[in-house]
């Protein structure tokens, strides 16, 4: 007998743990259809397309798109920034760009004004986020151009 018990028991539970997944798909179907209307949007394919210049580059892959031409010029435009699919069709050799992941290139425009940025006094993460370069590939430039000072050896 208890064992029936036990099982009408469970049975309950995953009725009631049915009904809250169901009314959790509704009220969730609910909030994500209704949140384009909050921002002034039609449909959640709006919603999407608008957000999708701001998405990783891994996301939109997945997606199996490209940047908007709006947030391509903004992405390459703004930052200097030279993908591998730009390199390749400019001519660039294999050796520059690797077969693993897209490394970037920065123009040398970016460059020049991450140097001037630095002779200014500008702090490196400013400048990071003005230009979009890593703040450690800022760091290796530095050390490029010689703008690091110099540490004091640890005498033993």
């Amino acid at each position: 007998m208890r064992l029936e018990n036990l099982q009408k028991e469970l049975n309950k539970i995953e009725q009631r743990r049915a009904t809250l997944q169901a009314q959790i798909s509704k009220e969730s179907a609910a909030l994500y259809t209704s949140l384009p209307k909050k921002l002034g949007l039609k449909s959640v394919d709006s919603l999407v397309e608008a957000l999708l210049p701001y998405a990783s580059q891994n996301f939109r892959a997945k997606l199996g798109t490209r940047p908007t031409p709006a947030a391509k010029g903004a992405a390459s435009a703004g930052t200097g920034v030279k993908k591998r699919h730009e390199a390749k069709a400019s001519g660039a050799t294999k050796s520059s760009t690797s077969q693993r992941k897209v490394q970037q290139k920065h123009s040398e425009a970016v460059k020049s004004a991450v140097k001037q940025d630095f002779q200014r006094g500008v702090p490196g993460k400013e400048i990071a986020a003005k230009h979009g370069v890593n703040f450690f590939t800022l760091k290796k430039w530095k050390r490029k151009w010689g703008m690091t000072k110099a540490t004091k050896s640890k005498a033993k």
